[in-house]
């Protein structure tokens, strides 16, 4: 209904699950946890999110990612020498480790071009900022804690609101609007939940 597809032939997969989040695999296929949609009050908020997920299987998110684990574990085997378990844990580890920033600027870039899919779909841009703050304040009031920054696959929530406000703030129409078509299936998710 979005028209976020691109090459893909989208497929959306709702799952009971107590984490608030949700994930894309190659070839179109997103992920979305049920706890993430009952914090959501908008339906822009909901077109952000399949905006973002939809980024990352355009731009082969998930596959740059598995090339680039494949690559720095074979760097530090070679550097380490395959010589048990403890130099391929260490190998592992360290891959993951090197891995994380890339994961962090692959969520900016879905961040970014999912606020393009927004603007090309004339759906108001804030609900990626709204989606994030609602993720923040959810966080913080159940008292969970969040990895540090620099143990963490994606950036700061409160980086990534900002990143949105600076974004929406440079556009010339960041409101749209939602049509009809997409306010209904909106209630109907909601009649759902």
């Amino acid at each position: 209904e979005l028209g976020y597809g691109g090459a893909y032939d989208m497929r959306i997969t709702v799952v009971q699950e107590p984490v608030i989040n949700a994930f894309a695999v190659p070839g179109g296929q997103i992920v979305v946890f049920d706890s993430i949609l009952r914090i959501m009050d908008r339906p822009e908020q909901l077109a952000a999110l399949l905006a973002h997920e939809a980024s990352h299987i355009q731009l082969r998110h998930s596959t740059r990612s598995i090339f680039r684990q494949l690559s720095n574990s074979l760097i530090f085997s070679i550097l380490l020498g395959d010589y048990g378990t403890i130099s391929a844990i260490v190998s592992q580890q360290g891959a993951q480790l090197a891995g994380l920033s890339y994961s962090r600027a692959l969520e900016i870039e879905a961040d970014d071009h999912g606020l393009e899919l927004m603007e090309a779909a004339q759906i108001p841009l804030n609900g990626m900022s709204d989606l994030f703050e609602k993720m923040e304040s959810t966080v913080s009031k159940e008292g969970g804690v969040a990895a540090p920054d620099f143990l963490s696959t994606h950036p700061a929530l409160s980086e990534r609101i900002a990143r949105c406000k600076e974004h929406i703030a440079q556009k010339k129409h960041p409101s749209g609007t939602i049509q009809p078509g997409w306010m209904q299936i909106w209630e109907q998710i909601l009649r759902a939940g």
